[in-house]
């Protein structure tokens, strides 16, 4: 009998995420395709993604149909707009005045990412004095389909870890990070040689063990430990 997945698990999956409408791919976890498909991005990183099932660490809409699916079977699954990216809304869709895109040195044009006080958005049309700019989601309305295939599951606690700090820290190397696990009790190092991981660590760090606490199991109490010495902070 096939080994399925259920809720609480940890699952590495590898998947093709498109507009259900138009087959265009927004989402990928395999380098070669990306490269075949022609949307391959310098610095971007493609591999399969670990994720707890029911946790949230995808699409709602995604997250719903994991639990139950066979380990190493390849499935299609359609995502509802209302649980992707939510409908578009009619009122993000506003007028802005030119003159604040002659400020930051800016020649609009349809279909030009900007962003305008902290929230992102397209242009839509260029007439005049104003620019109509869209800062809906690029994929609110749409709905999505996915390939995708669960590798398997995680059960190493180490690994599981690991798992979580990249799901947190996206940038960050888990690799280099210190694990010890002493019965119910998990010691995190952060790594030395990464001044910037470690900060970033530091700002969420609860998080991280809260959802150490909640996902991993027999685990009781979690301690990350940041070690300073001359080697790793400066001194001038």
């Amino acid at each position: 009998m096939a080994e399925t997945v259920h809720k609480g698990d940890f699952i590495t999956i590898d998947y093709i995420a498109r507009v259900k409408d138009t087959g265009q791919i927004f989402d990928l976890t395999n380098e070669e395709t990306a490269k075949k498909e022609k949307i391959y991005r310098e610095g971007d990183e493609y591999k399969p993604a670990t994720v707890v099932v029911g946790a949230g660490h995808v699409l709602k809409g995604l997250d719903g149909q994991l639990e139950g699916l066979e380990i190493g079977k390849k499935t299609r699954l359609e995502v509802n707009s209302d649980e992707a990216f939510g409908p578009r809304n009619p009122e993000l869709s506003t007028l802005v005045p030119r003159n604040i895109f002659k400020k930051q040195k800016v020649e609009p044009f349809p279909g030009l990412p900007v962003n305008i006080g902290g929230q992102h958005g397209i242009v839509q049309t260029v007439s005049g004095g104003r620019v109509r700019v869209d800062f809906n989601h690029p994929l609110a309305g749409k709905n999505l389909e996915y390939e995708l295939t669960i590798l398997k599951k995680v059960t190493d606690k180490k690994e599981q870890i690991k798992s979580l700090f990249k799901y947190h820290l996206p940038k960050s190397s888990p690799e280099d990070l210190g694990i010890q696990i002493k019965e119910k009790i998990i010691e995190i190092t952060t790594p030395q040689n990464d001044e910037q991981t470690r900060r970033f660590i530091n700002l969420t760090k609860d998080i991280i063990a809260r959802d150490i606490l909640k996902y991993i199991k027999d685990i009781e109490q979690v301690r990350i430990t940041d070690i300073l010495d001359k080697t790793n902070i400066k001194l001038d």
